[in-house]
């Protein structure tokens, strides 16, 4: 009985046992395949989805790749075009009575100058384009690469205004002083190239002191970054906008392109609102050739006995300094130097004014060297005649473009009031913060135009390219026109094939520091496209990626204030100088084209 009971204990525990572990093992096998096929499906899945968006990152990053390098190719095609352009400017300008081997050194360094100067400029559209397309292009590392680069081209052209180009103009005047003979100099002709080097870097040194004053100052101004810690939204957002102009270093280089913008709109609002409103009335000008003889007939006038007295008088006088230092040409004192020079420029005046009368008084009596000049005279004015009669008949598309180049004037003084206007009326903080703007509030025609042309690029860069082309042509037609002056004091003519070294260096100069300053233009002519590119109109630092170039002068300006106000006034003067300039070119008369033999002015003191 005990044997039977654990039998059919046996009998019915094994059974559950067996269907127990049978019943396990086939529950987990299934468990298993399903588990496998689910496992081996979300990891399917995980695959897919995983390489999808590692392929879409591929391609966002190959287009970022791809949209930067289309911006930099655009800028360098725009440099080539650039180069060409001011090759151009400087070999119709440069005087052809100098020798080409005299010009090399001259026109190397003003073309340097001139290109550092517009790369800045054309530098803008690019960080427009970054900050429209470039998600990423907020974070401060890579909007400080920006800014990097334009503070790279401003050193370099700040270095060209204060050393390279005085120590090219001073070292020309050098050159000249020998050509004067100019006593006191070494026996067997002029000074060495070393010499003349010392005298132009001595002269150069004071230019560069004030940079170096400037460097100085720019590290230890007190920027104006009060107000940070406020919960105000206008302390904020200029707070948000000084943030890289907290340490020392970080203002030198602002301070020092204030100092040059400043300088460049003063004489911005005198030659490019002045070649603005010159160029377009100009082309509906008609033209009159005359032939200027008010010198021979000045020379007649006087007489040939006073100006026969006057040259004997000259020679008397350098003939006594030369006794007086026979034998010490080493010891020429300051005074005596300047004097005798001043004598050289009045003899070669005087025996030049003395060729121009023998001309006209051998032309009377049919002299064959009258002949001659009256021959080359009279193919000049033929030429200048035909020149003339062609110009006219071709009034109608003259007045075409001269009144199509006039609206566009207009509008440019139109957009920069209409901004100046919204800075005055708008402006929450005025004069402590430079009249800036959290949020433009006025649509501007150009800066609208330039921020739909953003959406197809590089269409926003021909058209700013173009912009900035034509204030370049503008200001070089002021230059023309009002020639080189500094405070109403006429320096140098600037004049296609006829301008000497220095005076292209001085002109140049002029051209580069002006240049510095139409990125203030260009803010006030489309400050909503210059800041965010394409973004919506209601764009401001805290909503919008903003651009290197906003920081920058928006910086500057609250940051400084002071400059904002001279900025602020400088424009309205400008857009004053535009309607003065109107108005007197519609009052003066027709183009007349003279012909002047003798030339004057201080212009003369440099030519053989």
């Amino acid at each position: 009985m005990t044997k039977l009971f654990f039998v059919f204990i046996y009998l019915i525990i094994f059974p559950c046992n067996f269907s127990k572990k049978k019943t396990l093992t086939t529950i987990t096998y299934k468990q298993t395949i399903v588990l496998n096929k689910a496992f081996l499906s979300e990891i399917q899945k995980k695959q897919e989805y995983f390489g999808s968006r590692i392929f879409y990152l591929r391609i966002e990053v190959k287009k970022k790749m791809a949209a930067t390098w289309i911006a930099w190719i655009v800028f360098a095609i725009a440099l080539l075009i650039l180069i060409g352009l001011i090759w151009g400017f400087l070999s119709y300008f440069k005087s052809k009575s100098v020798p080409n081997e005299s010009w090399k050194l001259t026109l190397f360094i003003c073309s340097t100058a001139l290109l550092f100067a517009f790369l800045s400029l054309l530098v803008i559209p690019v960080d427009v384009y970054f900050a429209s397309s470039t998600s990423e292009y907020d974070s401060s590392s890579n909007r400080n690469k920006m800014q990097w680069v334009y503070y790279g081209f401003d050193i370099v052209l700040m270095c060209f205004v204060f050393t390279v180009m005085p120590f090219a103009y001073f070292m020309f005047e050098e050159g000249q002083e020998d050509d004067l003979g100019s006593p006191g100099r070494r026996k067997g002709g002029g000074s060495t190239f070393a010499q003349r080097a010392c005298n132009a870097l001595k002269y150069t040194f004071g230019f560069t002191i004030v940079f170096v004053v400037l460097i100085v100052i720019g590290a230890f101004i007190n920027f104006n970054n009060a107000n940070s810690d406020s919960n105000d939204e206008n302390s904020q957002w200029r707070s948000t906008v000084t943030n890289s102009f907290k340490s020392h270093s970080s203002r030198i280089v602002p301070f020092c392109l204030a100092i040059l913008m400043t300088v460049g709109l003063f004489f911005s609002m005198i030659y490019t609102s002045w070649g603005l409103a010159y160029i377009p009335i100009s082309i509906m000008r008609t033209m009159a050739v005359t032939y200027n003889s008010s010198n021979q007939k000045a020379s007649h006038k006087k007489g040939g006995s006073a100006a026969e007295t006057d040259l004997k008088n000259v020679n008397r006088d350098i003939e006594f300094l030369d006794s007086k230092y026979y034998g010490r040409e080493d010891s020429w004192s300051k005074p005596d130097q300047e004097k005798k020079q001043k004598l050289l420029r009045d003899k070669r005046q005087l025996e030049r004014r003395a060729k121009v009368r023998s001309y006209g008084d051998r032309g009377g009596r049919g002299g064959g060297g009258a002949a001659a000049a009256r021959n080359a005279g009279d193919q000049d004015s033929g030429e200048n005649v035909c020149c003339a009669l062609l110009w006219n008949a071709s009034a109608p598309v003259r007045y075409v473009v001269g009144l199509g180049l006039l609206a566009w004037g207009g509008l440019v003084i139109a957009c920069m009031m209409m901004h100046l206007l919204d800075e005055a009326l708008n402006s929450d903080c005025g004069y402590s913060c430079g009249f800036q703007l959290k949020t433009y509030n006025w649509s501007i025609p150009i800066e609208t135009l330039l921020s739909q042309a953003a959406k197809v690029f590089p269409l926003d860069y021909i058209l700013f390219a173009l912009i900035v082309v034509w204030l370049f042509v503008a200001t070089i037609a002021g230059v023309v026109a009002l020639d080189v002056r500094v405070l109403c004091f006429k320096l140098f003519r600037f004049r296609p094939h006829g301008t000497l070294q220095n005076a292209l260096i001085m002109g140049v100069g002029f051209i580069i520091v002006i240049a510095a300053s139409f990125t203030y233009l260009m803010m006030t002519l489309a400050p909503h496209y210059t800041s965010y590119g394409s973004s919506d109109q209601d764009c401001n630092v805290d909503t919008c990626r903003a651009t290197a170039v906003y920081y920058i002068l928006s910086g500057i300006q609250i940051g400084m204030p002071i400059f904002g106000l001279i900025y602020f006034i400088f424009s309205w003067v400008f857009i004053a100088v535009f309607f003065l300039s109107v108005i007197w070119n519609l009052c003066k008369g027709s183009i007349k084209k003279e012909w002047s033999i003798v030339d004057d002015g201080l212009e003369d003191e440099f030519r053989d």
